[in-house]
């Protein structure tokens, strides 16, 4: 079974413009994102941007094979792509989180 995690966090209201120029970088630097991701055993990996009233937030959606191996593995990366994700991370996102608990998840093998 393949874990599937969805995480909320908050932004920092002047960080949203970084966060959206780091996102930008990732899409241009797909290679090294795509080793990493093979390298912790994740599936899917998105990122969305969603603005309330409240704030803005980062949703995250995450397949893994182990979630928590995953970020285990991550966490004590020392790849540069890692590396400078996690300084933008802490550098962009509020202590407030949240994880939704997942009722349902269905997928087509294709």
């Amino acid at each position: 079974m393949v874990d599937v995690v969805l995480s909320v966090i908050k932004i920092k209201p002047d960080k949203i413009n970084r966060l959206k120029k780091w996102c930008e970088e990732l899409n241009k630097r797909k290679k090294e994102v795509i080793e990493t991701l093979k390298r912790e055993k994740i599936y899917t990996e998105s990122a969305f941007l969603h603005r309330t009233k409240e704030g803005s937030f980062l949703i995250y959606y995450i397949e893994a094979e182990n979630f928590n191996r995953a970020m285990e593995l991550f966490c004590k990366s020392e790849k540069k792509i890692d590396r400078e994700h996690k300084q933008v991370l802490e550098e962009v996102l509020d202590n407030q989180h949240f994880k939704p608990i997942l009722l349902f998840h269905f997928k087509i093998k294709s």
